[in-house]
Protein backbone atom coordinates (compact mmCIF):
# COMPACT_ATOMS: atom_id res chain seq x y z
CA UNK A 1 0.00 0.00 0.00
CA UNK A 2 1.28 3.61 -0.88
CA UNK A 3 2.35 5.43 2.00
CA UNK A 4 -0.31 8.14 1.15
CA UNK A 5 -3.00 5.77 1.14
CA UNK A 6 -1.96 4.07 4.60
CA UNK A 7 -1.72 8.04 6.55
CA UNK A 8 -4.67 8.74 5.38
CA UNK A 9 -6.45 5.31 5.79
CA UNK A 10 -5.02 5.60 9.56
CA UNK A 11 -6.40 9.22 9.77
CA UNK A 12 -9.75 7.91 8.69
CA UNK A 13 -9.62 5.40 11.27
CA UNK A 14 -8.75 7.58 14.10
CA UNK A 15 -11.43 10.16 13.48
CA UNK A 16 -14.15 7.07 13.26
CA UNK A 17 -12.77 5.94 16.55
CA UNK A 18 -13.48 9.24 18.01
CA UNK A 19 -16.94 9.49 17.08
CA UNK A 20 -17.68 5.43 17.81
CA UNK A 21 -20.18 6.71 20.63
CA UNK A 22 -21.92 8.88 18.63
CA UNK A 23 -24.06 6.08 16.52
CA UNK A 24 -21.80 2.99 17.88
CA UNK A 25 -18.81 1.29 16.03
CA UNK A 26 -19.68 1.57 12.24
CA UNK A 27 -23.43 2.81 13.26
CA UNK A 28 -23.94 4.09 9.47
CA UNK A 29 -24.53 0.47 9.09
CA UNK A 30 -28.52 1.28 10.59
CA UNK A 31 -29.79 2.47 7.11
CA UNK A 32 -33.15 2.68 8.96
CA UNK A 33 -31.80 5.99 10.67
CA UNK A 34 -28.51 6.61 8.86
CA UNK A 35 -29.60 6.46 4.66
CA UNK A 36 -27.06 6.92 2.02
CA UNK A 37 -28.90 9.74 1.51
CA UNK A 38 -28.52 11.39 4.63
CA UNK A 39 -24.64 10.43 4.48
CA UNK A 40 -24.35 12.32 0.93
CA UNK A 41 -26.23 15.60 2.87
CA UNK A 42 -23.79 14.97 5.29
CA UNK A 43 -20.83 14.17 3.03
CA UNK A 44 -21.85 17.49 0.64
CA UNK A 45 -21.43 19.76 4.33
CA UNK A 46 -18.10 18.42 4.85
CA UNK A 47 -17.39 19.41 1.05
CA UNK A 48 -18.30 22.81 1.61
CA UNK A 49 -16.50 22.77 4.59
CA UNK A 50 -13.43 21.95 2.74
CA UNK A 51 -14.09 24.47 0.29
CA UNK A 52 -13.82 27.14 2.60
CA UNK A 53 -10.86 25.86 4.45
CA UNK A 54 -8.83 25.67 0.79
CA UNK A 55 -9.83 29.44 0.35
CA UNK A 56 -8.16 30.92 3.59
CA UNK A 57 -4.75 32.02 2.17
CA UNK A 58 -1.99 31.69 3.03
CA UNK A 59 -1.84 27.86 4.33
CA UNK A 60 -0.92 28.74 7.85
CA UNK A 61 0.13 25.44 9.85
CA UNK A 62 -3.89 25.59 11.68
CA UNK A 63 -5.27 26.20 7.91
CA UNK A 64 -3.39 23.10 6.43
CA UNK A 65 -4.54 20.82 9.85
CA UNK A 66 -8.17 22.46 8.79
CA UNK A 67 -7.89 21.07 5.24
CA UNK A 68 -6.40 17.77 6.43
CA UNK A 69 -9.27 17.47 9.02
CA UNK A 70 -12.21 18.15 6.33
CA UNK A 71 -10.51 15.97 4.01
CA UNK A 72 -10.85 13.02 5.77
CA UNK A 73 -14.43 13.96 6.51
CA UNK A 74 -15.14 14.10 3.12
CA UNK A 75 -13.58 10.51 3.13
CA UNK A 76 -15.16 9.02 5.68
CA UNK A 77 -18.89 9.40 4.82
CA UNK A 78 -17.98 8.89 1.14
CA UNK A 79 -16.36 5.51 2.83
CA UNK A 80 -19.38 4.72 4.80
CA UNK A 81 -21.72 4.87 1.70
CA UNK A 82 -19.51 2.52 -0.08
CA UNK A 83 -20.13 0.40 2.72
CA UNK A 84 -23.73 0.64 3.12
CA UNK A 85 -23.82 -0.69 -0.65
CA UNK A 86 -21.40 -4.01 -0.26
CA UNK A 87 -23.86 -4.56 2.41
CA UNK A 88 -26.52 -5.00 0.44
CA UNK A 89 -25.38 -7.77 -1.23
Amino acid sequence: MRKAVSRFAEAMENKLKKHDGDRGKDGWLDMTSCTPGWLFGRLTQERAELSLALDIRPYSKETRQRIREECIDVANFAMMIFDQMNHLE
